[in-house]
């Protein structure tokens, strides 16, 4: 075992949460490398001096502060609908809006001019339904 999976695993050798074969190749290494060992006497002598400290009891209204903060925080946070958030989506749709508008513009005028050439067949092939076909043709909105 090197020194850097050595230094990785002490935490848990000293929580004792180690496998037997992970632990006894952690001491063996500890025994024949003096930095490790350094570092693990380091790490039991903070963990004591942490040991001696008074423990910290929280006040009795710590709980109903926490959620008030965290709903103090929560609504200044911006909202879903904020203009930030929003701007894309609107662009978005406008993108759709515009494209779909010029899409049915350019398939009406196509659609129109097709009538129109049908209608002047129909006058040449069929002169005495003129009137109805005119009539037909007056309703249509012009795209020109």
């Amino acid at each position: 075992m090197n020194c850097d999976k050595t230094r990785e695993l002490l935490v848990a050798l000293l929580d004792g949460e180690l496998r037997a074969q992970e632990e006894a190749a952690c001491q063996a290494h500890l025994k024949g490398c003096p930095a490790c060992a350094a570092e693990k006497k380091l790490l039991e002598a903070s963990w004591q001096a942490l040991d001696h400290l008074p423990a910290v009891t929280p006040s009795a209204n710590w709980r109903a502060d926490f959620w008030r903060r965290a709903r103090e925080e929560e609504a200044a946070a911006i909202p879903w609908f904020a203009w930030p958030r929003l701007a894309p989506v609107l662009a978005g749709a406008l993108g759709v809006w515009i494209v779909g508008i010029g899409s049915g513009m350019l398939l009406f005028s196509r659609s129109s001019a097709v009538v129109e050439r049908q209608s002047s067949f129909a006058l040449i092939a069929a002169p005495e339904r003129a009137t109805i076909d005119s009539a037909y043709i007056s309703r249509m909105p012009r795209t020109r």
